[in-house]
């Protein structure tokens, strides 16, 4: 295996030189184009001043300067910095004093988006395809080859430095565990920023095949056509983007050369999945990784026979190892949660400048023969299934508290999509009314509906512990996404206090008069009628807590929380209350073990 991505691609243009490497709208390069192009933009760097230990901030369109661009920088032997033209100018310039870039590599329509950052050499991507003979400088394999800005937990991002060894590496197995060929068409999907779009360039090039370039990424429901245009045939999405694509087209019929779709960077609905593969011979891939372990580290092609729960992450592409411990970071035993833990070829050389943190995240590897290996700490709850394939279930930071109760946001989710009418869901926590916290469900249907299907509350005590069930729950068109196609939970509506659809309905009973009462002490409001559900009036679970004491004062036989979730109306509470129940304790039997067997899924 060649040594750096530059050696990889070299040869491959040796082979191949006058096969299409880009395509934007039918304009292309060939491969050979592509080393004249990005060797003038090295002999252009190197001249300035730019060199090995340089990090070189790359601001273009995504058209055909992007990629003579990226490697253009790795020919003069430094690292790129991708800059999203979207980021305000104050953005750019931060993330590149972040970096210490003294150069970029900048398109004359996007110098405005530099005017905060002036103490920089502004290199243009060249326009000439002349023959140039560029002696680029020596490039090991442990020099950086990118540098990737995360989220920080302080609010300050972090940046990450990828080596030329595990670029290489990505490059090279991830083509074989995709099946790339130079008869493939690869969509460049993913913007500059994420590094996803560095596995949509580099093993395309490696394998031969051709980039096809998106600058605009289109709408969930326009995806189909420009995988028909591109003549497509693999297509890397995130996994929320897809599955609004997937509902989208309504079964539809698939472009004719699609061949594969990855999906990844967040979790999929795992009924989709299977349902997907269960209709189609277009394979799914669900992959896994982190900035810090060079994007994708672990693949599993997902089965239409699989009965699971949640789609796995599956095994470790070659050169690389996975492992679930514990927090003594002994492995733990099959199908038992633990942290999962990514070592080998892939493990980036840590954050830009944090040395305490990049110890704290990167470790000695115990499990490699390799001296000095590392292995990267990611945060993520995993368990290994009887087949060996690793499932992630969640972050071991991702848990919220909502009334002093613990909640993981997946597991509601994916009780929320088992909803026959629901084909979308997404969890957030809002401030209510009052200005506590409460768990909002999102809900997408199927038919485009805006209302809350009726029973979906109880359908969901079915599947979830009380402390679990939404204390809201929206109907929305759609679910936001990032720039970078993943969900945006931050964009969620406010559900806020409650919008009257139709008149106040007065109470016809006794019984009804006194729930009444008593919801308009608990909740502060006289606006409250027999018919609104007392989570759109800005109940929570906490003050249904309230409610359910003053119901049981004045009941000889006490009611359940759960029941108050399934009949969160005033009406439908008073009539279960008022009709016979031969046997209380029955109801309850056989709801415990459907609960069991559901958090026992995962």
């Amino acid at each position: 295996m060649p040594s750096t991505l530059l050696e990889a691609i070299s040869s491959r243009t040796a082979r191949q030189p006058h096969a299409t490497a880009l395509d934007l709208n039918g304009r292309t390069l060939t491969y050979a184009e592509l080393g004249r192009r990005s060797g003038a933009l090295a002999e252009e760097l190197m001249a300035a001043g730019a060199g090995s230990g340089d990090v070189v901030g790359v601001l273009t369109h995504a058209d055909l300067d992007l990629v003579p661009a990226l490697l253009g920088v790795l020919r003069a032997g430094a690292a790129y910095l991708p800059l999203d033209p979207r980021n305000s100018p104050a953005q750019i310039a931060r993330l590149m004093a972040a970096a210490g870039s003294r150069f970029v590599v900048g398109a004359d329509s996007l110098r405005h988006r530099l005017n905060m950052a002036p103490d920089v050499t502004v290199v243009p991507p060249p326009q000439s395809t002349d023959r140039r003979d560029v002696v680029n400088p020596p490039v090991r394999p442990t020099d950086p080859a990118y540098v990737v800005f995360t989220s920080g937990t302080t609010g300050e991002p972090k940046g990450v430095v990828v080596p030329h060894r595990a670029l290489a590496h990505h490059a090279a197995e991830t083509a074989r565990s995709f099946g790339l060929t130079s008869d493939d068409r690869v969509l460049q999907f993913a913007t500059i920023g994420f590094d996803v779009a560095a596995e949509e360039i580099f093993p395309t090039l490696v394998a031969g095949g051709c980039v096809v370039l998106c600058p605009d990424p289109p709408a969930p429901r326009e995806l189909t056509r420009v995988l028909a245009d591109g003549r497509i045939t693999v297509a890397n999405l995130p996994s929320g983007y897809w599955q609004q694509w997937n509902v989208g087209r309504g079964g539809g019929p698939l472009p004719e050369r699609l061949r594969l779709v990855v999906i990844g960077s967040e979790g999929v609905d795992a009924s989709a999945a299977v349902a997907w593969c269960g209709s189609t011979d277009v394979a799914l891939v669900n992959a896994y990784g982190l900035t810090e372990t060079t994007i994708t580290s672990l693949v599993h092609r997902v089965d239409a026979d699989a009965d699971t729960d949640v789609v796995a992450v599956g095994r470790p592409i070659a050169g690389v190892s996975a492992y679930v411990l514990d927090p003594d970071l002994r492995p733990v035993s099959e199908s038992r949660e633990g942290e999962l833990y990514i070592g080998g070829a892939g493990v980036a050389s840590g954050y830009l400048g944090r040395p305490a943190e990049t110890a704290g995240r990167f470790l000695p590897d115990p499990f490699s023969a390799v001296t000095g290996a590392l292995m990267h700490r990611t945060g993520d709850r995993a368990r290994r299934r009887p087949d060996g394939a690793v499932e992630v279930l969640g972050r071991m930071d991702d848990q919220v508290k909502v009334n002093g109760h613990r909640v993981e946001p997946a597991q509601v989710e994916a009780a929320l999509t088992a909803h026959p009418l629901v084909a979308l869901a997404a969890v957030a926590v809002r401030q209510d009314p009052v200005g506590g916290r409460r768990l909002v469900g999102y809900v997408v249907l199927h038919d485009g509906g805006t209302h809350v299907p009726t029973d979906l509350r109880a359908h969901l005590s079915e599947r979830l512990t009380a402390h679990l069930l939404p204390a809201a729950l929206m109907a929305v068109p759609e679910l936001p996404v990032t720039r970078n196609g993943k969900l945006d939970r931050d964009a969620l509506p406010d559900p806020g206090r409650h919008v009257r659809r139709e008149p106040l309905t007065d109470p016809r009973s006794a019984v009804e008069s006194r729930l009444l009462d008593i919801w308009r002490e608990v909740l502060g409001t006289d606006d409250i009628g027999v018919r609104d559900s007392f989570f759109d009036v800005g109940g929570t679970s906490g003050s249904l807590a309230a409610v359910l004491s003053r119901i049981n004062a004045f009941r000889s036989d006490p009611v359940g929380l759960l029941t108050l979730f399934e009949h969160p109306t005033i009406a439908q509470l008073a009539t279960h209350l008022t009709e016979p129940v031969p046997a209380p304790a029955a109801p309850e039997r056989r709801a415990r073990p459907v609960v069991r067997r559901r958090r026992a899924a995962g």
